[in-house]
């Protein structure tokens, strides 16, 4: 109904802009959300074989929780929202700056640091390839912000700014 209206985009953005906020809370919310009710209520089946249910959550959503031991069926609800904070999240907090360089260094040590304390993997093959991946990922953002730093340092010197 905006739109007729309207005919400029910024016009048509804005009545737009409830609309986008709904869906992109229900996006980023209401997945994870759904795939840990589903995984809660059935969690005594997702590791018994002999439960009645097991086959059939093995197939519709064995990706989510074989790969973890018992007790981390919940994991892959987590390694969700690290991915969506570290792709989308951060796209949004003041893109190109040492203050979001920072923000994903603290998440991703986080990251590293519950990875580390849980050893979620029922393999110690796959909990080690998560520890040097998540290593690389922190050391790459650390150096991404030291170069950023240094960069502006340099660019605010040239300016004689400082």
């Amino acid at each position: 109904m905006c739109i007729f209206f309207s005919k400029t985009l910024f016009f048509s953005f804005l009545c737009r802009f409830p609309m986008i906020i709904t869906f992109l809370i229900l996006y980023c919310f209401g997945i994870p959300l759904y795939f840990l009710y589903k995984l809660f209520i059935n969690r005594d089946a997702l590791h018994s074989i002999s439960h009645s249910k097991h086959d059939e959550l093995a197939f519709e959503m064995g990706g989510l929780y074989l790969m973890y031991e018992a007790n981390y069926w919940w994991f892959q609800i987590i390694i969700m929202l690290y991915k969506m904070i570290m792709t989308g999240a951060l796209s949004v907090i003041t893109p190109g700056s040492p203050i979001q360089q920072l923000i994903a260094c603290f998440v991703a040590q986080g990251y590293m640091l519950i990875c580390l304390r849980t050893q979620p993997f029922k393999l110690d093959v796959d909990d080690l390839a998560s520890t040097v991946s998540n290593v690389v990922m922190v050391v790459t953002l650390f150096l991404c912000l030291c170069t950023l730093i240094n960069f502006l340092f340099l660019l605010l010197n040239r300016l004689k700014l400082l």
